[in-house]
């Protein structure tokens, strides 16, 4: 019986997912996601960018998009209850892949992270002026989250390596190291059971 279900729900996992030609950025650093994990029935490439981990009292993913021809670096920073991070820089240092003589600097903007598809439009903006995101107030609340969009100039779109800005936690800076992105172009499952 039990045979049975699992074979039904993986059917009905596999006949949802629709195969879809998309644009998208891989990390080039990671390795494929294996099958059957993450709620995938296929090995998917590695697109859901870097997750940094638990680094002090703060958890980073830098990620990146593509959408019409626009491609978008997102920091994703969740900072735990009583703490505070501190970023030296509104920017981020971008490296061509293809060419790494070939630099630029794109600022970012922190939102507070409300958990839409379009932040910049829906989600409220952090000053500019403040560098430092901070953690709930109180421990009641696990964690406060941002996200920081930065635009990607148009001789970087087909890959870039991203570096950010000196980060710190305190008086004590957080090691980070440079993220490589590669524009790929292919058919990935979208749906339950697929890719994206």
């Amino acid at each position: 019986m039990y045979r049975d279900l699992l074979i039904s729900v993986l059917l009905i996992s596999g006949a949802s997912c629709v195969p879809v030609k998309t644009t998208y950025y891989e990390a080039v650093d990671r390795p494929r996601v294996a099958s059957a994990t993450n709620g995938n029935v296929i090995a998917c490439p590695p697109i859901g960018g870097y997750g940094l981990g638990t680094i002090g009292a703060a958890r980073l993913l830098v990620d990146a998009g593509y959408a019409e021809g626009r491609a978008r670096v997102d920091l994703v920073v969740f900072v735990w209850a009583l703490h505070q991070l501190t970023f030296k820089a509104s920017e981020i240092q971008l490296t061509s892949l293809s060419d790494p003589t070939i630099r630029s600097f794109a600022p970012f903007t922190f939102y507070v992270d409300c958990k839409h598809a379009e932040p910049e439009r829906y989600c409220p903006r952090v000053p500019p002026e403040v560098h430092t995101l901070g953690g709930p107030p109180s421990s009641s609340q696990i964690t406060a989250s941002f996200i920081g969009i930065a635009d990607v100039p148009s001789e970087f779109v087909s890959g870039f390596i991203v570096t950010l800005p000196d980060i710190f936690e305190g008086t004590s800076r957080i090691d980070t190291k440079p993220l490589k992105f590669q524009r790929r172009t292919g058919v990935l499952l979208r749906g339950l059971g697929g890719c994206e």
